[in-house]
């Protein structure tokens, strides 16, 4: 793989030093991805269970350097605890590589504004799903499948950084 992370393999907690907040690459890459706004508790970083989890507001990961893509399967191992309405748009993908609206490889499982559906982007391409990730599993997405379903992948150009809980940098 390009990038592996595993917040359970790297020991990671509310009490770890800023210094080693981010996301170690287990790939051997060195793609680590640094953390933003996590308030370092259950709610806003790492939960009882272990996994990190974003209050779905301000909290997201990047990661930039990452090769461009023609062709890609992105995996995530995740559980969505809620479905909201955040200002309007619906809420946060788990993860895009998308650093303008229409370009990038993909984004993967984010809640449109009307809440009963998922979306993904492949290539700029926008896709819609029936399926819900209220539990925990392992989702993945590839050019032209989501979760099993055929996605249509449009002429977007891939960028190299790669976003965990929001669609792009927070403006």
């Amino acid at each position: 793989p390009t990038v592996l992370y595993d917040v359970k393999r790297q020991g990671l907690s509310n009490d770890t030093p800023a210094a080693d907040w981010y996301l170690k690459d287990y790939s051997g890459n060195g793609y680590d991805m640094t953390l933003y706004n996590y308030a370092k508790n259950p709610e806003s970083g790492i939960n009882e269970g272990g996994g990190l989890q974003s209050d779905g507001v301000n909290d997201y990961g990047k990661v930039t350097g990452l090769p461009i893509y023609k062709d890609y399967t992105v995996i995530a191992d995740y559980e969505r605890t809620d479905i909201g309405n955040i200002e309007g748009i619906g809420t946060s993908p788990v993860l895009s590589k998308s650093y303008t609206a229409g370009q990038g490889s993909f984004i993967m499982n984010f809640i449109a504004s009307t809440g009963n559906s998922v979306r993904s982007y492949s290539f700029g391409t926008e896709n819609t799903s029936n399926f819900n990730d209220l539990a925990r599993q392992i989702f993945y997405q590839s050019k032209y499948k989501n979760q099993g379903f055929d996605i249509t992948a449009g002429t977007g150009v891939d960028g190299d950084s790669l976003w965990l809980g929001t669609t792009r940098d927070k403006r």
